[in-house]
């Protein structure tokens, strides 16, 4: 986990999402699937964005 007085931003909350339910193992594999549709080549703007992997990686992660 990067601490907020670690990092390059100002840090303005956080925010509960859930639990995973997953193992570590897992969620790599998640993240690893997700990477290979969220390319800089399948980047768009209203369709395949850093915030639809984020939801997408959320519900596979918390099932929610």
């Amino acid at each position: 986990m990067i601490e907020p007085e670690s990092a390059d931003y100002i840090f303005s909350r956080k925010v509960y999402i859930g639990v995973a339910n997953c193992t570590n193992e897992e969620l790599e594999n998640i993240v690893y699937d997700l990477s290979l549709q969220y390319t800089c080549g399948n980047y768009n703007i209203f369709s395949n964005n850093c915030n639809h992997f984020s939801d997408e990686l959320i519900r596979k992660v918390t099932g929610k």
